[in-house]
Parts: C-alpha cells; sequence; structure tokens
C-alpha cells in the first residue's frame, strides 16, 4: 500500500492509469460544497467540466438543480453558484445536483477511470483519513491525494490540506488543527483573499471549519455522481 501526493488534472491522469483510489482535495470551494450538499440530503452531484454538458443533463433530469462557477461568479442561468452555504437543506433535499466548476471538475473528467474517487477537505478531514484506512486496509489500493490548485497552478490552501490528510493517513500527524488557525490561513492565500474581494468571506470562514462534517462524497468508476455510500457497500473495486 502507497499513499502519493500529487497535483492538478496531469496528476489525476497517472494515479487513474495506475488504479489508484484517487481523493481530490478542493477547498475552495468545490469539494467543500459538494461535501455540504450531501450533507444536507442532496440524492447525488454530478459533476461535469462543460456549461453546455450540465445544462444537457439537467434537460433529462426534471429534479435536478444546475448550479457551479467560473472565476468564483455564478453562472448565469445556474440556480446555485459554488458557495457551500447555498447548498441547505431545503434547497437541496432530495435533489441531483449537476454541477460543474473551474478547478475541481476538470480533475474529476481527469480521475474519471479511477476505481474510486473521494473529494476531501477540511469539513470532512477525519472522515476522510477514517474512510481511507478502512479502504486501504479490504482492498489494498494505492491511494492518490490530488491538491486541485487554481486554473492550472498548485495553490496554498489544497496544498496545506492535502499535506494533512497525508500526514493523518500515514499517522505523521496524530490530530487535525484547530479550526480558527485554518480559517485565518485561509484568508491569506491567494484563492480566499479573492473570493473576499467578490463578496465570499463566509464561504472562506465556512470552508475552514475543520472537522464539521461527517460523510465523505464518493464516486465508483461506473456511477454518474457523487454518493455518501458506506464502506460496507464496497464490495469490489
Amino acid at each position: 500500500m502507497k499513499v502519493n501526493l500529487d497535483f492538478g488534472v496531469e496528476g489525476a491522469i497517472k494515479a487513474s492509469l495506475r488504479g489508484d483510489i484517487i481523493v481530490v482535495i478542493d477547498v475552495l470551494r468545490a469539494s467543500s460544497t459538494i461535501s455540504t450538499a450531501l450533507y444536507n440530503g442532496a440524492e447525488e452531484v454530478v459533476v461535469v467540466e462543460k456549461i453546455e454538458d450540465a445544462l444537457k443533463l439537467a434537460e433529462k433530469c426534471s429534479e435536478c438543480i444546475l448550479a457551479g462557477e467560473r472565476r468564483g461568479i455564478k453562472i448565469e442561468g445556474f440556480k446555485l453558484g459554488n458557495s457551500p452555504l447555498e447548498f441547505s437543506k431545503d434547497v437541496v433535499l432530495g435533489k441531483t445536483i449537476v454541477f460543474t466548476s473551474s478547478n475541481c471538475a476538470p480533475i474529476i473528467e481527469a480521475a474519471k477511470n479511477a476505481p474510486i474517487i473521494l473529494l476531501g477537505c477540511f469539513l470532512n478531514l477525519s472522515s476522510t483519513t477514517s474512510y481511507i484506512l478502512n479502504l486501504l486496509e479490504r482492498y489494498g489500493n494505492n491511494v492518490t491525494i490530488i491538491y486541485a490548485g487554481r486554473y492550472g497552478k498548485p495553490c496554498s490552501d489544497d496544498l496545506l490540506c492535502a499535506e494533512i490528510l497525508y500526514g493523518l493517513i500515514k499517522g505523521e500527524i496524530s490530530q487535525p488543527p484547530l479550526s480558527m488557525i485554518i480559517k485565518n490561513f485561509l484568508q491569506l492565500t491567494p484563492s480566499g483573499r479573492y473570493l473576499i474581494s467578490i463578496g465570499h468571506l463566509e464561504d472562506v470562514l465556512y470552508c475552514g471549519e475543520v472537522d464539521k462534517l461527517t460523510i465523505v462524497p464518493v464516486k465508483m468508476k461506473h456511477s454518474s455522481g457523487f454518493k455518501i455510500i458506506n464502506v460496507d457497500d464496497l464490495l469490489t473495486l
């Protein structure tokens, strides 16, 4: 069993070709948003790379909600953007979310042939750690943690989360950091500063809440989107 740390679309392609379990980290904000949507009762979150693909999928689904952003701004005509605070229970309960984003969606597309894709963030850090350790014990596949970055370049918020997750899985770190530390850190990153500049300070603070959620978004190779799946239900890879 080996745990790898890699970056972006190219890293996802390499990990997928190896047959690794892939964990995608996009703290600000896709991993945090999708985790929140599922925690609040969304049936499924289908991630697509292109806006036109999202529109086509939504036409076929009467219970779908279109959600997504470009450059942090909600896409025109979509019901929701990429703010996790928009994905409340009264909005998403029982719904299928069709989601696209600037940074995370291309990586999900690149990783589509991986046996399992997970989404990690500070919100579900301990749950993701436990889930991965359980998968490793049961199946023995290698794991690659992919930090998404920002517009094709590494970013400090995703890298920090990925390195902490790596340390927790390897036993090099005994417990997650305090939320106060992460919230302060995120406000100083380029991604955090940009989101604050366009009016999303509350998103940045929310995404810094460590272990607020107790679920992990999971996508199996032949499934359409991310769901909450108990590890006991993963009979084969």
